[in-house]
């Protein structure tokens, strides 16, 4: 195979849409897992002390909702974690969601890491190649 602007660019973009894909994944898989077993944490509480859990303070009677309504808030809760430090809003009731809360936290700087780590090595990949291919244009000439 002969080394070309096509094939090169190509090979490139596809890679690196590849990479991006599956960073995506990961993130969204950590996203959903971590906001599934935090649900998890409040239904497992009595009912009685519904008002005791994360989402039971936002969401009365959540048992008797949509498990999608459940699902969205759980979401929520995890999306704004990794982004940020939550908006307060939902935030933890009982010790076993603190301590939860302080391991996802700790997760999401160690995901945060590493998402960046990648994308920068996806970036400066991306310039040596475009460099190589440069000055192998350029000695053709």
């Amino acid at each position: 195979m002969t080394l070309s602007a096509d094939n090169v660019g190509f090979h490139l973009s596809f890679l690196g849409f590849i990479l991006v894909v599956s960073l995506l994944q990961v993130t969204l898989l950590a996203v959903h897992f971590a906001g599934c077993f935090y649900f998890l944490l409040a239904a497992s509480y009595p009912e009685e002390k519904d008002e005791k859990t994360w989402i039971g303070s936002a969401l009365p009677d959540f048992r008797n909702k949509s498990p999608w309504v459940c699902y969205i808030y759980a979401m929520y809760w995890s999306i704004t974690t990794l982004t940020s430090v939550g908006y307060g809003d939902l935030h933890a009731q009982s010790s076993s969601e603190m301590i939860f809360e302080i391991f996802y936290m700790f997760f999401n700087l160690d995901l945060t890491a590493y998402l960046i780590g990648n994308m920068t090595n996806l970036v400066v990949h991306v310039t040596s190649r475009t460099r190589r291919f440069v000055r192998y244009r350029s000695s053709l000439f």
